[in-house]
């Protein structure tokens, strides 16, 4: 069985598989199916179809999502993924305006 030495500051072969695990990558999200409740924001609780309705509403950038939910960003992990999906929703308006 393969063992790192913790003595030496690296993780036993029970933490192996999160430093050798993909980390996901951050941007634009494929689209999701809307009956599973995929979180953008765990912070604060915010779904991916709530924030996609914020979008629809009027919302132009992440301070605006964030203010239909009454609430403020507290890690802002999500901010990246918000302007992602704000930009995809743009680009999709002005491709159906050609």
């Amino acid at each position: 069985m393969f063992r790192l030495t913790p003595q030496k500051g690296l993780a036993t072969d029970s933490h192996l598989h999160v430093l050798i695990s993909p980390r996901p990558q951050r941007g634009l999200r494929p689209h999701r199916d809307e009956g599973r409740h995929v979180y953008v924001c765990n912070c604060n609780g915010i779904r991916e179809r709530e924030v996609r309705a914020a979008i629809s509403a009027g919302a132009r950038r992440p301070a605006d999502i964030f203010k239909s939910r009454s609430c403020s960003p507290k890690c802002a992990k999500c901010v990246c993924d918000m302007r992602g999906m704000i930009t995809e929703a743009r680009q999709t308006l002005r491709y159906a305006a050609e």
